[in-house]
């Protein structure tokens, strides 16, 4: 008896999924109906960058909180690294990425410092 109520369970969260991932499914297919630009190569490109920036931090907070720590200043570490990236970037111009990756590194150790929480 005990079974069955598990295998019913794990039926159902299936179905959940099924059903979120053909809402998704429908509403990509609306909006590239909607808009041409929508399936266009430029705009799949363009969430790909932003969202990027967010993948790296989950992965790295997924690490920190499966060693037992936890951090909570990474959303300002990662506002101060921005900033300075914008400030040592002049722009959107690319020449001397290397050194203002570095900068934004070093902006964000000493944000990392000044508020206590760095290792």
């Amino acid at each position: 008896m005990r079974q069955m109520s598990r295998i019913k369970d794990f039926y159902k969260k299936i179905a959940e999924q099924i059903v979120l991932f053909a809402i998704i499914i429908v509403i990509i297919i609306a909006m590239g109906i909607a808009s041409p630009y929508f399936l266009s190569v430029r705009n799949a490109m363009n969430i790909v960058q932003y969202v990027s920036t967010y993948g790296i931090i989950a992965i790295g907070m997924t690490m920190v909180i499966l060693t037992g720590g936890i951090n909570l200043s990474v959303g300002g570490t990662l506002a101060v690294c921005l900033r300075g990236g914008k400030v040592h970037a002049g722009g959107y111009s690319m020449a001397g990425c290397h050194t203002r990756m570095f900068d934004c590194g070093r902006d964000g150790r000493s944000c990392e410092w000044f508020c206590g929480c760095g290792a």
